[in-house]
């Protein structure tokens, strides 16, 4: 399977930003969100990327990781993510890729890929 884009990949500037120690308890608030709305299915969530990080500058925009028994079975995870106010931004083999809808603020990037 291609990968398959839902819509075209944004222009906007790149800003780079100090180490926010909120970074950590918005990841865990969207964690605990996610998890809510996708268990039993979920496997596993994890904070990755640079806001994971303490102390290294990055783009103001977390990375959340979930592991999912299976991947193609997007209905088991694809409702709870967007009841979450995510969509669907990319479909590739081993990944899907979520995050709000163009024009809202990013705050957040969700990367689904299987167990």
């Amino acid at each position: 399977m291609p990968s398959e884009w839902f819509d075209k990949p944004g222009g906007e500037p790149v800003e780079l930003y100090e180490s926010d120690p909120l970074w950590p308890l918005i990841a865990a608030e969207w964690t605990n969100r996610i998890q809510s709305n996708i268990l039993p299915t979920l496997a596993r969530v994890e904070h990755v990327g640079s806001t994971s990080i303490p102390g290294l500058i990055a783009k103001p925009v977390l990375d959340l990781q979930i592991a999912v028994p299976d991947l193609n079975d997007e209905a088991a995870y694809r409702t709870g993510l967007e009841s979450l106010g995510l969509v669907l931004r990319q479909r590739e083999p081993d990944h899907r890729f979520f995050r709000p809808p163009a024009g809202e603020p990013r705050l957040v990037h969700v990367h689904v890929c299987e167990q």
